[in-house]
């Protein structure tokens, strides 16, 4: 990366810094993750949810910042992690070690406090990632990013009540993050390579705009924030946590801001534990499960607090 920024002109080079240079830092509140990947906050027991991908486990963090692992033994993979707030039923996402494709697992609040396998709700013909509820129709929609290959990675449907899987969007590449605005019945979805966005209408299931934020690179799960303008989201190669404007009413040069630098690729932002002043954000390992590190858990200072 260095090689290629020194023949950029020194001008874009000292805007580069100036602007990094004004990021806010983070604090570590947890680490020992081998591929920490996505994570939600569970209202009901004051406790969040981390998925290690390539460890296979998913953990229970209180806040004091202990964790607890789930499963024993771990699963080949754990990747999304989707909470129905109200039943405190979580939703996740398992490779199958047999399989090329991957399960749905519904854990209850009693699986989760005693370490319950859960049960399997669906399963999916691809390696899903991103996961969230629809909880005006009781759906959960996950992503897959198709092995990295052009137009193969999808959005799939899952009807809890049923457990029927479709393909709500195809064609897509690498979509990764996935996100709706449950007021507004909105689901946003990002393709990790490029970095394009997408906001879906969930009723009509058509696509409502879409759009290339400014200054990322390869943007992984996020968050949408309270007041519904920007999604809060981790720019995985670049390393950065970002603010990025959403384009609404036809607003063709939306911003992009960055709220720390220097994270060690990270995966996922949301809120958790009623804290008014931070975001958590959790670390992976690298671009190949090769370079597996020791991550972490990290707690970022912002203005921009996002929904649950």
């Amino acid at each position: 990366l260095f090689s290629n920024m020194v023949h950029l002109p020194s001008i874009l080079l000292l805007s580069l810094f100036l602007f990094i240079s004004y990021a806010s830092a983070y604090n570590v509140v947890s680490s020992g993750f081998k591929w920490a990947e996505n994570l939600r906050y569970l209202t009901r027991t004051n406790q969040l949810l981390v998925s290690d991908a390539y460890a296979g486990q998913l953990y229970l963090v209180d806040s004091n910042f202990e964790k607890k692992p789930i499963f024993s033994p771990p699963k080949e993979r754990i990747l999304g992690v989707a909470v129905n707030q109200t039943s405190g039923t979580a939703y996740i996402v398992a490779k199958n070690k047999d399989s090329s494709g991957s399960e749905i697992i519904a854990l209850t609040e009693r699986d989760l406090s005693t370490g319950g396998n859960g049960t399997i709700l669906a399963r999916l013909p691809a390696v899903g990632n991103g996961l969230d509820l629809w909880e005006r129709r009781n759906k959960l929609y996950a992503t897959t990013e198709g092995h990295f290959l052009p137009s193969k990675g999808a959005v799939f449907e899952i009807d809890i009540a049923t457990g029927a899987v479709s393909v709500f969007r195809e064609h897509l590449y690498a979509s990764d993050g996935a996100f709706i605005s449950q007021d507004e019945d909105i689901l946003y979805v990002s393709q990790v390579i490029g970095s394009q966005m997408f906001a879906f209408d969930l009723k009509t299931r058509e696509l409502l705009f879409s759009w290339k934020p400014q200054g990322v690179s390869m943007i992984d799960d996020f968050c949408l924030t309270r007041d519904g303008k920007h999604l809060v989201a981790a720019d995985f190669w670049y390393g950065n946590v970002v603010a990025m404007e959403i384009p609404r009413n036809g607003n063709d040069s939306p911003s992009t801001e960055i709220l720390a630098s220097g994270v060690q690729n990270p995966t996922s932002v949301r809120t958790a534990f009623g804290d008014e002043k931070n975001l958590y954000v959790t670390e992976g390992g690298g671009i190949v499960p090769l370079f597996q590190k020791e991550r972490r858990l990290l707690q970022v200072e912002t203005e921009y607090l996002c929904r649950l």
